[in-house]
């Protein structure tokens, strides 16, 4: 049974030979403040069920139950027993376990109804790409333009039929007009797809993109070579550079990859800010041609870069850097589609996509299209790729 015709399965069971600790509530992403009003989230926003935690299993329990995830303290509570106390509980709430999968399977009936009722065709003879740029959107728009033309025409088989770029500035922006079906599908790096598919629920995966020629990349923190600094536990007390607030390998990945490393980051109001010694203080550069002037002129301690990057710097620049560290790999880029679009018609798109470096027309225009090489399968399918995403970008509050 696919994870999508699943509820929200248990969040946490830490247990121990004496001591099992059951935490029972309603799932919320994200809630950090910040992170809310930079995506427009409500405190009580309502994500998709199918953005669930992996769980381990409750060992030593009789029977299988789906919890709700707890983020908010005033919707659940702890509860911590022993394990002989356990036993009797069990006993005690047998009848509301043994409801819970009549529940679950009237639940996903109902969601797979209401799925088939609300999928929708694309408008004849017209697709729409949705991309996301706050600047420059008149030249993406004519940038993106053959590729969505070329996808109308073999889409529909018909010389007249229109592709249409459409450019929004935010990702609420974009999730709202896919929920609208003024959007049909959309390119995105790994975070704004999460943020679109699993926090607003607004669209579903569908391809991976090899944008720039490259099928996965990650992120990698550097310093300059005569910097004294040798390790990431000599960046508490400084400043680094993010790339903006919006970039998967320049912001997110490598923030989360400090922050599981037991690192403390703070924005700092500039590069010249003091920095407490636990901590490490960071800024945004808005740009990666600002990003290196930081780091070249030793206005930060390191920045975060992605590798492929860090690839076009020349060899002398290159030598100026040292790599403290790397985070795992993720796919280069993703292409997702509205949420309701009927089944048959995202594969038609999929296959569309994916036989066009095939083609002498279609290769040379995903050259013309940030050099993609080709779109090809998700690697482990649509749901692994979606719990990937989840894993890399869920952070519990520190």
């Amino acid at each position: 049974m696919r994870e999508s015709d699943e509820l929200v399965k248990a969040s946490a069971a830490r247990y121990a030979d004496e001591k099992i600790n059951l935490s029972v509530g309603i799932a919320l992403i994200d809630d950090d403040r910040e992170h809310q009003q930079r995506h427009s989230l409500r405190p009580d926003f309502k994500i998709d069920n199918r953005a669930a935690l992996p769980t381990k299993p409750i060992r030593g329990a009789r029977a299988t139950c789906s919890f709700f995830l707890l983020r908010r303290p005033w919707l659940g509570r702890n509860i911590r027993m022993s394990s002989g106390r356990f036993g009797e509980t069990m006993k005690r709430y047998s009848v509301i376990f043994s409801v819970l999968p009549v529940i679950y399977l009237s639940s996903a009936m109902l969601g797979s109804n209401t799925a088939a009722q609300t999928a929708k065709q694309i408008p004849a003879n017209s697709i729409t790409l949705g991309i996301v740029s706050a600047s420059h959107q008149r030249e993406i728009e004519e940038h993106f333009r053959d590729f969505v033309s070329y996808v109308a025409r073999k889409y529909f088989s018909a010389s007249d039929a229109a592709g249409k770029v459409m450019i929004v500035s935010t990702l609420p922006e974009l999730a709202k007009l896919l929920e609208q079906r003024k959007i049909d599908f959309y390119f995105e790096s790994p975070y704004p797809t999460y943020i679109v598919n699993q926090v607003h629920g607004a669209g579903t995966l569908l391809l991976r993109r090899w944008k720039s020629g490259m099928a996965e990349y990650r992120s990698l923190i550097a310093t300059g070579k005569d910097s004294g600094i040798n390790r990431l536990d000599q960046l508490r007390g400084k400043i680094i550079g993010f790339k903006d607030p919006e970039s998967t390998s320049g912001y997110f990945l490598p923030k989360l990859f400090l922050q599981r490393n037991g690192f403390k980051l703070a924005q700092a109001s500039g590069p010249g800010a003091q920095v407490g010694a636990a901590e490490i203080g960071y800024v945004f550069a808005n740009g990666l041609d600002r990003l290196y002037e930081m780091i070249f002129a030793k206005q930060v301690a390191a920045v975060t870069i992605s590798d492929d990057d860090f690839a076009t710097l020349d060899d002398k620049k290159k030598a100026q850097l040292n790599i403290l560290a790397q985070t795992e790999l993720l796919p280069r880029h993703l292409v997702s589609v509205r949420k309701d679009l009927v089944a048959q018609e995202a594969e038609r798109l999929a296959q569309l996509l994916q036989a066009m470096h095939e083609d002498g027309d279609g290769r040379r225009i995903l050259q013309n299209a940030d050099n993609t090489t080709k779109f090809d399968p998700l690697p482990g399918g649509e749901e692994a790729m979606r719990r990937r995403l989840l894993e890399t970008f869920y952070a519990p509050a520190r």
